[in-house]
């Protein structure tokens, strides 16, 4: 930060709706300055749980830089900074906050989420001493050149995932991203276990294909 700045770091373990609205509104801001689409992901803290995931930096009491924490193993951490006030420390500091409350976890390993395209994210990355490990990617539909497909034979169908599943699961896993099948094989009964999210099965011909 420049010497003078007037700033204040504010830890929001369940954002009320007042946070969510400046933090939509500035990361709308960095979308339409930066061309990107700008994730934001705010997550309250879960039952229980005294963990901080979000964190707001204000400065002169405008919201200037936002950072949220992922509660998944290893934590994902995303950063956003207003525009105007890059290259002023802010997102070291906030980055900084959330490494603190994932040592205080018990946590070591962190994602540092950032797009590709974006040279102040990439330039930020390296500030921080982040090594790439990998890549995620999306699909757009172009709507005018879509041409809907014959109906299948053989309809898909689904059904609610299980451990029984694991296998099938870890393979297509594997296929559609990569990663390491020692974290895969983790990850999934995790992921089966967790309360807020649920896993499909799609099959064809009784045959899995996909997760949903």
């Amino acid at each position: 930060m420049r010497e003078g700045d007037r700033y204040s770091i504010v830890k929001a373990p369940t954002p009320t709706s007042e946070q969510h609205r400046l933090v939509d509104a500035l990361a709308s801001l960095c979308r339409e300055r930066d061309g990107l689409e700008v994730p934001v992901y705010i997550e309250p803290a879960r039952p229980g749980s005294d963990a901080c995931n979000q964190f707001l930096h204000f400065q002169d009491q405008t919201l200037v830089a936002f950072a949220s924490a992922s509660q998944d193993d290893p934590i994902e951490i995303l950063a956003i900074v207003h525009p105007d006030y890059r290259r002023r420390g802010i997102g070291h500091s906030l980055v900084g906050e959330i490494l603190l409350e994932c040592r205080r976890r018990g946590q070591g390993d962190v994602l540092l989420v950032s797009e590709e395209a974006s040279v102040s994210e990439r330039g930020f990355a390296d500030a921080m001493g982040a090594r790439y490990d990998f890549s995620e990617y999306r699909m757009l539909l172009d709507a005018l050149a879509f041409q809907e497909r014959e109906p299948m034979h053989s309809p898909a169908s689904f059904r609610d995932a299980a451990l029984p599943d694991l296998e099938a699961m870890v393979v297509i896993r594997l296929a559609s991203f990569g990663g390491k099948e020692a974290e895969v094989r983790a990850d999934i009964p995790r992921w089966l276990g967790e309360a807020n999210q649920r896993l499909h099965i799609a099959k064809v011909n009784d045959k899995p294909v996909g997760i949903v």
